[in-house]
């Protein structure tokens, strides 16, 4: 078990790591594929995830050969999102018992995502965590998109502390080399849509975020045990 360093902030991916929306972009992109007579492939998800709006759905626009420009298709999505949020968004497992043990400790938490403010705002105060983190910062909001460091590098920049002393949490291949490569401490959490890719390079893995390792890590201790 890894010993506790001595981090200064927490900062965390959104989609897939605090929310379930990595399995709910499922659900809305295979419907905007179908409308278009496409089909929303593994191969396509796992080339989009982790990054940046506009370059995930380039992504998706050239593999699928879609004439919308990627903003009307932002659009479309998160009207789609819209209807189905309040009836779907859920709370990644541990994520309750972990930031609420966190909240306890002196130690600010931001989320660093490559979402769209505009969604990553409404798909937080769903679910009634957005006031829990200090700042959100989106993939926008930086000249280059994970896996560059400039998201984590900002994030550092505005808690005023050198990268090495932030613990990043991300869930994705492509986040885990944005933070890794920034010289964070980097914890991933693999789930059904990332668990067979590759996150030799990061600090720590673990099955999700309430794990005793990284409690360790944060000087806490799981309440139940």
């Amino acid at each position: 078990m890894p010993t506790r360093r001595q981090h200064l902030a927490v900062v965390f991916d959104m989609d897939g790591l605090l929310l379930n929306t990595e399995h709910l972009y499922d659900l809305v992109i295979g419907e905007l594929l179908a409308s278009h007579g496409r089909t929303f492939t593994r191969e396509c998800k796992l080339e989009m995830m982790g990054r940046p709006a506009q370059v995930a759905l380039e992504i998706m626009k050239e593999r699928h050969q879609l004439s919308a420009d990627w903003q009307a298709l932002a659009e479309e999505i998160e009207d789609r999102f819209a209807s189905i949020l309040p009836t779907h968004l859920e709370l990644m497992p541990g994520v309750s018992d972990l930031l609420g043990m966190i909240a306890d400790l002196p130690l600010p938490m931001t989320v660093a995502t490559s979402s769209r403010r505009s969604f990553a705002e409404t798909a937080l105060r769903q679910a009634q965590i957005r006031d829990r983190f200090q700042f959100l910062l989106c993939g926008e909001e930086v000249l280059n998109g994970k896996p560059a460091p400039d998201i984590y590098l900002e994030t550092a920049r505005r808690l005023d502390l050198p990268p090495e002393k932030l613990i990043v949490l991300e869930d994705s291949h492509t986040g885990s080399l944005a933070a890794t490569s920034a010289r964070a401490y980097t914890v991933a959490v693999p789930g059904e849509h990332s668990a067979h890719q590759d996150f030799s390079h990061v600090d720590l893995v673990v099955p999700q975020v309430n794990d005793p390792r990284l409690l360790a890590l944060l000087g806490l201790t799981d309440p139940r045990q």
